[in-house]
């Protein structure tokens, strides 16, 4: 069954991991929405950060669209991207919105 449902852009409450140059770490089938960056800031230090440094960190990357995740990687806002990355990603999901069911769309977020 075809979907219907376009992505047509990308929102600032979601979340990429990138390289110094702005160049997805990850594959394109990964973002994550600020709902999920404590649980993936938690992971990624193993739990020994108190609740309220990442709470720091969240509004950071609230504020500034970016954190610097570790000495090489950056969490940016999907908004912040090079254009050719967005669309890159924008693409990405249309060419494949079929594996996606209705609510994890980007354009449902």
């Amino acid at each position: 069954m075809k979907n219907n449902n376009k992505v047509d852009r990308l929102y600032k409450t979601d979340y990429v991991l990138v390289d110094n140059n702005y160049q997805p770490v990850e594959g394109l089938d990964t973002c994550y929405h600020l709902t999920s960056v404590e649980w993936l800031l938690d992971e990624y230090f193993m739990h020994e950060l108190e609740m309220c440094v990442i709470e720091d960190k969240i509004n950071t990357l609230r504020k500034e669209g970016e954190l610097l995740f570790d000495t090489s990687t950056l969490l940016v806002s999907m908004t912040r991207l090079p254009k050719e990355v967005q669309d890159a990603y924008i693409k990405f999901y249309n060419d494949n919105i079929c594996m996606f069911s209705e609510d994890q769309l980007l354009s449902k977020v």
